[in-house]
């Protein structure tokens, strides 16, 4: 025996008299009746665990169910000197059976002859009484009435109505005939239901048993409505955190690293990315600092808000002010209709600004008004808009050295160096290289469908010796490389990372007939190509990969004999 039903009519009816009854409809075969036997169970909520011996009887013939019929059921009839156990389960179903409140009701023994084995009977004297009784939250039914000789209850079950009555229980009112003061008030109230005195037994607990299962029923969906949406709010703030958790290192995808260098970007990023300052992240082309950029939107409050990207190197001024500010119709050939820039439309969330140092110092005295007062103006418009944007800048540039020759604004430079993220070259941080490399591998592996198990030990040494001077961007297009050239199941060697890397032998002493000018020429000619075969032969795409625009991109192809496409 699991646990008892409180709601069950038939449980206490003969609590006082040593039985607990189950609604049944027929014994159980093994259990017949007048069988011996003891029940070992534990009471729900932390109770104690009880042993009852007693006998399989049915239920009293005076016990009837909710309709007033003969209540069908067997039970367990305690043996003698089990008072303990019994006051427990007495105070156990006590503690769940519902209040049947009597206020001025005419006939309170009627109310405990009727209800009075299903309900326990409470009476108040007055209106304090009813709402401390009514504050516990056992309340089920209100009986309240008048005698024929009583004229003046009525006001007090008026009173009662004119107050927050949605937080009483169901109220029967019986009077000989309503109240005038009673009858307006019981018509626009659907939790008053009159009845005219004296009541019939019988139908007092057919009335009585419905109106209270129809407010448990109520108080059961609001409760459990409640603790539902109380659920689902905690679910979302838990699944909110546990994305973030999972999305982890897919949001610092590339940022890879257990150096003391990258420990200390990381606890930059993590320490201004819940604030809402401006970031300036420096370092050398092919650092990462797009995904340095993308990690503190990631792990700041506007997360769920756009991420927008420039690269302020590859568009003129003209198209850059559209860009970042938008313009209006009119405001120049093409300009059919309005369109919005980045700022407005990363409303709420962060621009990324590339290579910032390639602004002009017109579009930077614009950026300034941005950082500033959070203003934009469309080209063209007269009309200033206000934005709520993060704005994350990059440079490889050394923007001290720019406002010293008068190439940068000093304002804007000391608005920007707010909160400064160094990104160290890969050549200050070999030790994360092995770890680098493999997870480019299993990237493109994935990709490609092509299973290369990793690296041989020396090869590993030849990727920890070369200089990586294009960084992360150049290693991770290298490893691709190799992995296209690398028989498939086998691991890659130290001779396809040194044919892979062209540079690292002649960087490393291992060919020293060519110039470093030839060597060079070497390496971007090798790099170019990965990154135009990578990007389909498309000169733009590749053109933002590697940071330049598309006129550089195109005069560096011509330079080294390269050819690309649009």
């Amino acid at each position: 025996m699991s646990g008892l039903d409180p709601m069950a009519h038939a449980y206490t009816a003969n609590l006082s008299e040593g039985g607990i009854y189950l609604k049944t409809r027929e014994a159980p075969p093994e259990l017949p009746i007048g069988t011996h036997l003891t029940v070992v169970f534990r009471l729900p909520r932390g109770g104690p665990e009880l042993s009852l011996a007693g006998t399989i009887v049915w239920t009293a013939a005076h016990v009837r169910d909710h309709l007033g019929r003969h209540a069908v059921g067997m039970g367990l009839r305690f043996e003698a000197g089990q008072d303990e156990e019994r006051e427990h389960i007495r105070r156990f179903v006590r503690s769940f059976r519902y209040q049947v409140v009597l206020l001025d009701f005419p006939e309170p023994e009627l109310a405990r002859r009727s209800l009075g084995d299903v309900y326990e009977i409470v009476s108040v004297t007055d209106e304090a009484a009813l709402w401390e009784t009514a504050a516990a939250g056992r309340v089920g039914l209100i009986l309240a009435g008048v005698e024929q000789d009583a004229r003046t209850k009525p006001a007090r079950l008026a009173r009662i109505l004119g107050a927050n009555v949605e937080q009483l229980p169901p109220i029967v009112y019986a009077a000989p005939e309503p109240e005038l003061d009673l009858t307006i008030a019981i018509e626009h109230s659907d939790r008053v239901v009159f009845r005219r005195a004296p009541l019939e037994p019988l139908e007092l607990r057919t009335l009585g048993c419905r109106l209270v299962d129809a407010h448990v029923l109520a108080y059961e969906n609001d409760r459990l409505t409640g603790e539902l949406e109380a659920a689902i709010d905690r679910l979302r703030r838990e699944n909110r955190y546990l994305r973030q958790r999972v999305a982890e290192p897919s949001r610092l995808e590339g940022m890879l690293g257990e150096s003391e260098a990258m420990r200390q970007v990381f606890e930059l990023i993590e320490r201004v990315a819940p604030l809402n300052t401006s970031v300036l992240i420096e370092g050398e082309t092919g650092t990462g600092k797009d995904l340095a950029a993308r990690a503190v939107h990631a792990l700041s409050t506007r997360a769920e808000k756009p991420f927008l990207v420039q690269n302020c190197a590859a568009l003129p001024e003209t198209l850059l002010d559209g860009e970042l500010f938008g313009h209006v119709r009119g405001a120049f050939t093409g300009a059919t209709s309005d369109r919005a820039g980045l700022f407005e439309a990363a409303h709420g969330g962060t621009v990324f600004l590339d290579e910032v140092g390639e602004m002009t110092p017109s579009m930077q005295a614009k950026l300034l008004r941005v950082l500033a007062a959070g203003e934009v103006r469309r080209v063209g418009s007269t009309k200033l808009t206000i934005v709520d944007v993060r704005v994350v800048c990059a440079t490889h540039r050394d923007l001290d050295a720019m406002v010293k020759a008068g190439t940068f604004r000093q304002d804007l430079f000391y608005r920007l160096r707010t909160f400064v993220i160094p990104l160290p070259p890969l050549r200050e941080r070999r030790a994360d290289i092995a770890a680098m490399a493999l997870h480019f591998l299993d990237i493109y592996a994935e990709r490609h469908k092509h299973p290369v198990p990793g690296f041989t030990p020396d090869a590993i040494a030849v990727l920890e010796s070369h200089g990586w001077p294009g960084n992360v961007r150049e290693l991770e297009h290298s490893i691709e490389r190799m992995l296209i050239l690398a028989p498939s199941g086998k691991k890659i060697d130290a001779p396809l990372v040194r044919d892979t890397v062209g540079i690292a032998a002649s960087a490393n002493g291992a060919s020293k007939d060519r110039g470093l000018d030839e060597a060079l020429m070497d390496y971007e000619r090798q790099l170019i190509t990965a990154e135009l075969e990578r990007s389909g032969g498309v000169l733009a795409k590749a053109a933002r990969t590697l940071g330049v625009d598309r006129t550089t991109l195109s005069k560096r192809c011509k330079r080294l004999g390269l050819r690309a496409g649009g």
